[in-house]
């Protein structure tokens, strides 16, 4: 039986040395301050990668060429009749070279950065929107939320969905 989260790196990324440490344990601690938050849990696997290979996943099931900060792909959705889930099973694909430019540029730890990065992801597969300011403003303030559980402190930039 795998570790939960599942975790995997792009071969030849360099990570914050904070997540470099234990990806997984990395990983876990911030989607169980997610679920602390949410009241729920999802089962849900972490893809650290680069900015070649985001644009490539984001150009191929979002049709559009340009490097993001993350992605969420939602597995299974309310309609899948295993068991009453109320929530999507999902992959958080996470760029961590735009993480440690924006880390960078906004005067962030770059392993805050990804932790935003992966609870932003999550929310997403919680049902979360960030096209309208309503939806985005509440986003924020559970992203918040979850950056405080873990002790992180990071300037968000409210103008980024």
């Amino acid at each position: 039986m795998s570790q939960w989260p599942e975790v995997a790196v792009e071969d030849g990324i360099v990570l914050p040395p904070e997540l470099a440490a234990d990806p997984q344990g990395f990983a876990r601690a911030v989607l169980e301050a997610v679920f602390a938050i949410e009241g729920r849990r999802l089962a849900i696997s972490i893809y650290f990668c680069g900015d070649s290979e985001i644009a490539r996943l984001h150009l191929a099931y979002l049709g559009d060429p340009d490097v993001t900060d993350v992605i969420s792909f939602a597995l299974r959705d309310e309609s899948d009749e295993d068991g009453g889930f109320d929530f999507a099973d999902g992959e958080v694909v996470v760029d961590v070279e735009h993480a440690r430019r924006q880390a960078h540029e906004h005067g962030n730890e770059w392993h805050a950065e990804c932790a935003l990065y992966i609870a932003h992801g999550t929310l997403h597969l919680f049902g979360y929107d960030d096209h309208e300011s309503e939806d985005a403003a509440a986003m924020k303030r559970a992203e918040q939320r979850v950056l405080d559980a873990l002790g992180y402190r990071i300037a968000q930039r409210f103008d980024d969905a």
